[in-house]
């Protein structure tokens, strides 16, 4: 089952060759990549963001990832923790998306995943 996130993920790479395309699939709250690289629901967000060429905002991902668990009619999580109130939930992940933001994105233009913002 594709969600709207791997849709824009194709569509967002839709200019550039196919080998290089974006092809992700989010199943399990786990999404790969077509380059094999695996992550968590979450660091996918930060991923696509990163890829489009955004800067990624905490607050703006943590709202949308809240929005998206109560549509599958699940809580969200951060630190090992279950987060069914609303305003716990955007605080922590918040939180959590700027900690992953400030770790992956250097790894990940290192690696050569992302490109580097000029």
């Amino acid at each position: 089952m594709r969600t709207q996130a791997s849709s824009a993920a194709l569509m967002a790479n839709g200019g550039k060759r196919r080998r290089d395309r974006l092809l992700a699939t989010r199943y399990d709250g786990r999404c790969t990549a077509a380059r094999g690289l695996v992550l968590a629901s979450s660091d996918f967000d930060v991923y696509l963001a990163l890829r489009q060429g955004e800067r990624p905002n905490a607050s703006a991902l943590a709202a949308r990832f809240f929005a998206r668990s109560k549509a599958h009619g699940a809580y969200p999580t951060a630190d090992g923790r279950l987060f069914p109130d609303e305003a716990e939930a955007h605080q922590a992940l918040t939180l959590d998306f700027a900690k992953k933001i400030e770790r992956l994105a250097p790894l990940w233009r290192k690696a050569g995943l992302i490109e580097t913002p000029r």
